[in-house]
């Protein structure tokens, strides 16, 4: 039994080889790093329109990335709040330009994986990578506003809903598990309808949920690392950056092996049936 299963991991490593779903997963990273200061100037810019204080927005970041990004993070997000608001605009143009330039990067990874090939054009491809990198920043601010205050909307819920307050004890003690629904909702989603032709929802969510709790557990993992080892020090005061390309770059393919997965089941459904 384990000896099959090791067979079929390293036939997968294999096939994703063949497929070169590293350099797509590489390509992603790289624009989604380069889009992250524009990103966190962008949400910066928003957060004083909605009730959220720079504490809370700093708070639910740490809480994403590995322990180690922790500074860089917190000192980019103090420098954007010195920026002038003014920068908006420009902070829009580049998180559409660089975003959206690692979404069709993952875009043309899931379309090699699922065999699939794209009809439509370049300027379509970015209006519809730009949109869906829209909804995820909403998402991010949905989130935050959920994280924030959910206990007071929860509060006022009771008030007509008898007996709810007790679903807040569970929330606060369990918010990582809510970050990891989030995470696999996003994903599932853009497994279903990034690509053409689009999937079933339903279909995507194994791939998804694997690639949510990869993504958790090589959080965890780097943040020991970097905690416990000296494996980056040779990079100096490039250190964080590195790993946060690193970090990026694995959690990509993670998403990519999440999406070969589903297109695995799906095939095996399909013979079924």
């Amino acid at each position: 039994m384990m000896k099959k299963r090791i067979i079929r991991i390293i036939s997968l490593c294999m096939e994703l080889s063949k497929k070169n779903v590293t350099a797509y997963a590489a390509s992603s990273a790289f624009f989604l790093f380069i889009s992250l200061i524009p990103s966190l100037m962008l949400l910066c810019a928003i957060i004083p329109f909605v009730p959220l204080t720079r504490a809370d927005f700093m708070r639910v970041v740490i809480e994403i990335v590995p322990s180690s990004v922790e500074p860089l993070a917190i000192s980019i997000i103090n420098d954007v709040y010195r920026q002038s608001v003014g920068l908006i605009s420009l902070s829009i143009v580049a998180i559409l330009w660089s975003a959206g330039k690692g979404l069709l990067a993952l875009l043309r990874g899931l379309n090699v994986i699922n065999g699939v090939e794209e009809k439509r054009n370049y300027f379509i491809l970015r209006i519809v990578t730009s949109f869906y990198m829209v909804l995820i920043l909403l998402v991010i601010i949905l989130t935050l506003l959920i994280m924030v205050f959910g206990e007071a909307i929860v509060n006022l819920l009771d008030r007509r809903i008898h007996g709810i307050a007790s679903f807040m004890t569970a929330f606060n003690s369990g918010r990582h598990l809510f970050f990891f629904l989030i995470i696999t909702l996003v994903l599932a989603c853009l497994y279903a309808y990034l690509p053409r032709p689009r999937g079933r929802l339903r279909q995507q969510f194994p791939g998804a949920v694997l690639a949510s709790l990869g993504w958790t557990v090589v959080t965890f993992g780097f943040s020991i690392y970097v905690t416990y080892f000296n494996g980056f020090s040779m990079y100096g005061s490039l250190t964080t950056i590195v790993i946060l390309l690193i970090w990026l770059y694995v959690c990509m393919n993670l998403v990519l092996v999440g999406a070969y997965i589903n297109k695995i089941l799906v095939d095996k459904e399909l013979e079924i049936d």
